[in-house]
């Protein structure tokens, strides 16, 4: 019955072994603190712990015949832990009251040891008294540097082969932000977080596009551990960051249609609109040169301007804006557009009322004319209808009928904008139609 116990005892101890002796979940316990895993570093087999406060035991599997050892900067520099204990039931080293800012370690007889290094959080608080911003000195139009009053501490550990690092505290801060929305086309004040981290007291990050205060939230471990923190917010700060939408709109064509900024017809009458994030955006100037020999055509001050192209050739039209102050510009909006020289063609049939929306419209085909004037003449010479558009047409009515076929003629005087005058004159068959000689019927 002895041997039987001690088989089981056997037994127990091994099943309670074999997950530390395979590096399973159970090769390394943090006792009596709370405490997170911050990083791991393969090569160097190497874990850090933070922990909020000083631990009560740590237990690190290993053999009897082992030794429990620590070291500050550099494993080679380690020293061992004489009150270290062996339990043998666990199989493991136990290590009572373990300093932080150490990296602990069993030195096995055979093999590579695997370290844990502590870093005690409770230690090196974040405990910050004010919090004041200003454009940073280096990117002052796009980045803000908050200056915090009071202590950031690192967070330091070395490597088994004595390399320092430091953890990052990822502090969180919380300010307003303008935010683009294409439906409204206006920019929303919305809250953002973002994360980011301190360099001597001094948290960088990209500017807001709006007047708003600066909050710091605290940092990640402070929620990992589900710490109470006392916000501490900025004064407002002065948007100065710039962002802008402009807009050009071709009048009279489908919004929802592509420009072909190449192939415009004079005269093209451009809506130009510049949506800013306002106040910072401040002053918009939008300017149309001839390219040609870079002659300015606008020079317009202010969000929206129009202008007609009358003359063929290349255009750039620019933008630039600025904020309150003058300091920061923003000049990278740049578009080129080509009006077309002009031309004329008329053609020579037509068939009003034989099928609607096929052929039944008699209208030039024309491009970059700024001025236009068109006359149908009957078989015996009478003006029977005028237009000066040259997008509109002749529909063959005539007093509110369509005229019997036949050949009818047209005079059409154009001028482009490329100087190009055009005297057109000749006939149009009207192939068929629905004249039916009756007199106009009353509307009802």
């Amino acid at each position: 019955m002895r041997i039987f116990n001690s088989f089981k005892k056997l037994i127990f101890a091994s099943i309670l072994l074999l997950p530390w002796q395979w590096g399973g979940a159970q090769s390394f316990r943090i006792e009596g603190v709370q405490h997170q895993l911050a990083e791991s570093n393969a090569p160097e087999r190497l874990d850090v712990y933070v922990l909020m406060g000083r631990a009560e035991r740590l237990v690190l599997a290993g053999a009897a015949t082992a030794s429990a050892w620590r070291y500050s900067k550099d494993a080679l520099q380690a020293e061992p832990l004489p009150s270290a204990v062996y339990n043998a039931d666990l199989g493991a080293w136990l290590i009572n009251q373990p300093e932080a800012g150490y990296g602990y370690f069993i030195r096995p007889t055979e093999g590579l040891p695997r370290y844990y290094y502590l870093i005690d959080y409770a230690a090196t608080p974040l405990e910050i008294t004010s919090l004041s911003a200003e454009p940073h000195p280096s990117d002052p139009c796009s980045r803000i540097r908050l200056s915090a009053q009071g202590s950031i501490p690192m967070l330091t550990y070395h490597t088994p082969s004595g390399v320092p690092h430091t953890l990052a505290r990822e502090l969180s801060l919380r300010y307003d932000q303008l935010v683009w929305d294409e439906a409204s086309r206006s920019y929303q004040r919305e809250q953002q977080r973002s994360i980011a981290e301190a360099q001597d007291n001094h948290i960088e990050l990209e500017a807001s596009l709006a007047d708003t205060p600066y909050t710091l939230e605290g940092d990640k471990w402070i929620k990992s551990f589900g710490l109470n923190y006392r916000p501490i917010t900025s004064s407002v700060v002065e948007g100065y960051r710039l962002a802008v939408r402009p807009y050009i709109e071709v009048e009279g064509q489908d919004g929802g249609k592509e420009v072909d900024w190449e192939n415009l017809s004079a005269p093209a009458t451009l809506r130009l609109a510049a949506i800013g994030n306002e106040p910072a955006a401040a002053k918009y100037q939008w300017r149309i040169e001839r390219m040609e020999d870079n002659a300015p055509l606008l020079n317009y001050t202010g969000a929206e301007a129009t202008y007609t192209f009358n003359q063929s050739g290349r255009y750039r039209i620019r933008l630039d804006v600025s904020n309150r102050s003058g300091t920061c510009f923003d000049n990278s909006f740049e578009q080129v557009v080509r009006i077309t020289e002009s031309s004329l063609e008329v053609p020579n049939a037509f068939s009003p009322g034989s099928s609607p929306g096929i052929n039944d419209v008699f209208k030039v085909f024309a491009r970059s004319l700024v001025r236009f004037d068109a006359r149908i003449f009957s078989p015996s010479g009478q003006e029977i209808y005028r237009w000066g558009d040259p997008n509109g047409g002749w529909d063959g009515h005539y007093r509110g009928h369509i005229v019997p076929s036949g050949v009818y003629y047209y005079v059409i005087t154009a001028e482009g904008s490329d100087g190009v005058k055009y005297n057109r004159k000749g006939s149009i068959s009207i192939l068929k139609s629905d004249f039916d000689g009756s007199e106009p019927k009353p509307q009802r």
